[in-house]
């Protein structure tokens, strides 16, 4: 009798792995060259078991992999965020919206406390959420129960359906599987094609904003070489979130256009200077006036 097939695991506690194969849970241990690498198996991911001696032989290939807390193979991340006490941070709303979509897992946004804002709050969360879905990422509010829980249930039917195929596995690999299991496996495999092209489109959109997010980070390392200069790339509506792309420069906190003829040449100089210490080469300026 074969012993080995596919599990998940569901539970990491130290050195133990709870893994469940069909409807049953089996505590086991990992072989000694994950021990020796230091590759830890984490919960959600796919392993190949010895169900008699309890030892985890593999561990399949990550659909995706999250460092806090460790776990993979994630479908569906809820991100729940209240509109008030504490009030709504679009940026780190947007933030965590590119961390999941990054690691290609679906984001689903859930708005709390909705009876405790007015009017004109309630329907900025509205219009937040219209945009949201527009662009493709599934917003709910928490009274919306019977679309979350149909949204939940996708996320079930989807887990059947990975169940389906390590049964299949199993099958494959006692010789056993027949020409229906072939033809579903493809069907499967076709579904996925179809989807990942409908969702790309969808990730254009979410790529901008993410962009954005690095263009942020790395002003933040450019502001450390300027004194009297600063230089703005991108603006946030604070009242729609949306994000505007903008160059402003600015010297001693006037706009670059308003500056006299020696205000504007201090400012060159110093985003010169700016261009010399971040390349690391020291290029000779030439002031013509």
């Amino acid at each position: 009798m074969d012993f080995v097939t596919n599990g998940l695991i569901t539970k990491v506690n130290s050195d133990t792995f709870t893994v469940k194969v069909g409807s049953n849970y089996i505590d086991s241990k990992v072989r000694g060259k994950y021990r020796y690498l230091n590759l830890k198996p984490v919960v959600g991911d796919k392993v190949v078991i010895d169900t008699e001696k309890k030892v985890i032989e593999s561990v399949l290939e990550r659909k995706n992999l999250l460092n806090r807390p460790p776990v993979a193979n994630i479908d569906i991340a809820l991100i729940v965020t209240s509109i008030i006490k504490p009030n709504i941070s679009l940026n780190l709303l947007d933030r965590l919206i590119a961390i999941v979509t990054i690691n290609k897992i679906e984001p689903v946004i859930i708005f709390t406390k909705l009876d405790l804002g007015n009017i004109d709050e309630v329907n900025e969360i509205n219009d937040l959420i219209s945009y949201y879905n527009k662009i493709g990422i599934k917003s709910f509010k928490n009274t919306e129960i019977n679309e979350i829980k149909d949204k939940i249930k996708v996320l079930r039917d989807e887990k059947s359906e990975i169940e389906l195929f390590n049964k299949e596995e199993n099958i494959k690999r006692n010789r056993i599987l027949d020409a229906k299991n072939k033809i579903e496996a493809i069907e499967r495999q076709s579904e996925d094609i179809l989807n990942t092209i409908a969702k790309y489109e969808k990730q254009l959109k979410i790529a901008k904003r993410l962009s954005l997010l690095m263009i942020d980070e790395q002003v933040k390392k450019v502001k450390q070489y300027l004194n009297k200069v600063s230089i703005e790339f991108t603006k946030i509506d604070e009242e729609t979130g949306e994000v505007y792309d903008i160059y402003n420069i600015k010297y001693n906190g006037r706009d670059y256009d308003k500056l006299s003829k020696s205000y504007k040449t201090r400012a060159d100089i110093e985003i010169a200077n700016l261009i010399n210490k971040v390349t690391n080469i020291n290029i000779p300026i030439f002031i013509d006036d």
